[in-house]
């Protein structure tokens, strides 16, 4: 009698536990998108709701927040309109940025910035500060910047009105052509720093500009995005054309972390603000839809909010325009355009043809939608509650598997994910 060898399989099972602060890119985890979810207190849950707040009186071009007021302009019209004021003012340019002002007498108002000049508001009435204009602005150590081509023009100190160049007062500094035009300027901490299409700068500017130092940055990310440049708490966050940058008060600048930003078409405008830690931008996706992008720089996460805007703009709080209305954004709801929904993308290492999946857990409250696709497309989805294991029909054969949670209503919570894995193993 001869003895016959035949391979009999076995198995290791591994349970993969993530907790939802844990689910952001590397080693296993490839990807994170979070569509109208945000991570809250290291958990993931609905992300904000937008309240009506007011109704402009006409329609309108542009949207501006400041401290204590809202400005609404009509460009084909040209007037704006303040809506805490109830004020209509006729002004004879289109309006491309305001910024509060304040000088030395004490008296405040506002600074309103065209291609071609520069107003000052009072009242209902404005005058001309200078006709110089630009296309961005900044205030920085009590002087107003303005960048326009390859200029940065500097007001006085503390005045406004005053852009006749002199020694100790206002003045502009020159950028060589190699590096484009300027784009965008931003304070933070003792520097102010110059966006160029193609360079970036940092200057610091006291009270003597005999003292003014200009640094050029390195440069290392592509192309800077107009008019994306906000400070977010103790950094500068803007677009290039690789995705969403952080800049430091040393002038160190790098991606920022887990942004999950590579659906956003940055070919089309961008509108950015930031507030309490977080920075704001209204995008289009390249599949065509337009919708709030946040980046959280507490907990070093982007996500999406799926209302669709037009305008945005904060200073205590977060507002966005639809058609009239300027909405807060505030609270929790399910979206007005798309889908809640939680993806990953897993790679669990090792072969394939192995390699499966038998089920999946959450840990948190609510109702789930679970869908489970594997590399070769293969895909299956389950209902199932929070807390309890939900086992695939039949275990899924792969090495790299997408999962996707879409919750039944907006109380939801979720605090981790866990994975069954099975790993098949065939000996003598």
């Amino acid at each position: 009698m001869i003895e016959k060898s035949v391979s009999a399989p076995s198995c290791t099972r591994t349970t993969l536990n993530f907790s939802a602060s844990s689910l952001k890119q590397g080693g296993k985890v490839k990807r994170v998108r979070l569509s109208h979810m945000k991570e809250e207190s290291g958990v993931f849950v609905c992300a904000e709701a937008i309240v009506p707040a007011q109704m402009a009186p006409f329609d309108f071009d542009r949207f501006f927040v400041l401290p204590d007021e809202y400005i609404f302009t009509k460009n084909a019209v040209h007037k704006i309109f303040l809506f805490r004021k109830n004020l209509t003012v006729g002004i004879p340019e289109n309006v491309l940025c305001a910024a509060p002002y304040y000088n030395q007498q004490g008296e405040e108002g506002l600074l309103l910035l065209c291609r071609n000049n520069l107003y000052r508001l009072n009242g209902k009435s404005f005058a001309y500060c200078n006709s110089t204009g630009g296309t961005c602005c900044a205030m920085h150590n009590e002087r107003f910047y303005i960048g326009k081509v390859r200029r940065l023009y500097y007001s006085a100190a503390m005045d406004m009105d005053n852009w006749i160049n002199s020694t100790y007062g206002s003045g502009y500094i020159d950028f060589p052509e190699d590096g484009g035009e300027i784009l965008g300027l931003a304070s933070l901490k003792e520097k102010l720093f110059i966006f160029r299409e193609t360079e970036t700068a940092m200057l610091t500017a006291h009270a003597d500009p005999l003292e003014f130092h200009l640094t050029a940055l390195p440069f290392r990310f592509g192309a800077n995005i107009a008019s994306t440049m906000s400070t977010c708490g103790d950094a500068v966050y803007f677009f290039t054309e690789q995705g969403l940058c952080v800049l430091d008060s040393a002038g160190n600048c790098k991606r920022a972390e887990n942004a999950d930003d590579e659906d956003i078409d940055l070919t089309k405008p961008v509108a950015v603000t930031s507030c309490s830690d977080k920075y704001y931008a209204i995008v289009f996706l390249k599949s065509g839809e337009r919708m709030i992008y946040c980046y959280d720089t507490v907990c070093g996460r982007g996500y999406y909010i799926n209302h669709n805007c037009f305008a945005i703009g904060s200073n205590q709080l977060v507002y966005v325009t639809s058609g009239r209305t300027f909405y807060q954004l505030k609270g929790k709801s399910m979206p007005t355009n798309g889908e809640c929904a939680f993806m990953a993308e897993f790679s669990l290492g090792g072969n394939w043809q192995n390699t499966y999946l038998e089920w999946v857990s959450l840990e948190g409250t609510g109702k789930f939608t679970v869908s489970v696709e594997n590399q070769k497309g293969n895909s299956v989805t389950l209902k199932g509650d929070v807390g309890k294991r939900m086992i695939l029909p039949v275990a899924m054969k792969g090495e790299e598997f997408r999962i996707k949670l879409v919750p039944e209503d907006e109380d939801f919570c979720i605090q981790a994910l866990s994975l069954g894995v099975r790993r098949d193993s065939y000996g003598n």
